[in-house]
């Protein structure tokens, strides 16, 4: 009966300190949350909201620390839905886009490959990114556009898109 005391002791010590722990990462005490319990608020929501902000704020850094495509931190920004996804369109349309967005569709961002599969779809001559399609590569160079105009959260893009794709195809 004795150890059976014990071990409840130590596991209430132990959820305790992992409590004191979850509300100092969110700019609490518990002392402060037990306070606003006795006076009739509930810290829930407070908690939760600082909850959200603290998840928000490492997706940021994860997002900055990124190896895998440096440009994905410019382009998502703020964290909020992008117009493209909110707009009436199909879902093969937003996937294209988000795929263009997040870097999916440059060689380049694959990393783990050989520099030869890296390297441009259509021409074959310099690492296939978006700036290379833009700007160096043979057989696009008919079509003027802007990065960010392509990327935008709009999606206005999307035809480009579709023609790399089907260029890429043949």
């Amino acid at each position: 009966m004795k150890e059976m005391w014990e071990e409840i002791r130590v596991n209430y010590k132990k959820t305790a300190e992992e409590r004191r722990e979850f509300y100092e990462v969110r700019g609490l005490t518990s002392e402060e949350v037990e306070r606003k319990r006795i006076e009739g608020a509930e810290p829930r929501k407070e908690i939760l909201n600082l909850d959200e902000e603290l998840q928000r704020k490492e997706q940021r850094k994860k997002i900055a620390e990124s190896r895998y495509n440096p440009k994905y931190g410019e382009i998502i920004g703020g964290l909020k839905l992008p117009e493209y996804l909110i707009r009436g369109r199909k879902n093969e349309d937003r996937k294209t886009i988000a795929r263009f967005r997040v870097g999916n569709e440059e060689g380049e961002n694959c990393y783990w490959k050989e520099e030869e599969d890296r390297r441009c779809g259509l021409c074959r001559e310099f690492p296939e990114t978006i700036e290379h399609w833009l700007k160096d590569c043979e057989e696009l160079r008919e079509v003027e556009k802007d990065r960010n105009e392509l990327l935008n959260e709009t999606g206005d893009g999307l035809e480009w898109m579709k023609m790399i794709l089907e260029k890429k195809r043949k």
